[in-house]
C-alpha cells in the first residue's frame, strides 16, 4: 500500500505576484479591448455632450416671404 502525501503543517503563503507578472496579466487583459473600450477607460468617451436643436432661420424666413406655409412649419419644426 502507497503512503498518503502529508500536507504541510505550516501556515500556508498567499500568492505574491511579482510586478513583472501584473504587468503581463494586464497586457493580456487589455489586448482584448476593443478600441470604443480602451477610449471609455481613458476617459474619452467619443460625445462632445448635449447640444439644443436650433432653427434654420434663413430657411423659415424663405419659406415665409414665399407664402409657403408648409414649408414654413417644416423649417421651424427642423431640429437642424
Amino acid at each position: 500500500m502507497k503512503a498518503k502525501a502529508s500536507k504541510s503543517s505550516g501556515p500556508r503563503q498567499p500568492y505574491e505576484p511579482s510586478a513583472k507578472d501584473i504587468r503581463r496579466e494586464c497586457e493580456r487583459i487589455q489586448a482584448r479591448w476593443t478600441a470604443r473600450e480602451r477610449n471609455r477607460r481613458a476617459g474619452q468617451t467619443g460625445q462632445t455632450g448635449w447640444v439644443p436643436p436650433s432653427v434654420d432661420w434663413m430657411s423659415l424666413a424663405d419659406a415665409v416671404s414665399e407664402g409657403d406655409a408648409a414649408a414654413a412649419i417644416r423649417a421651424a419644426d427642423s431640429p437642424w
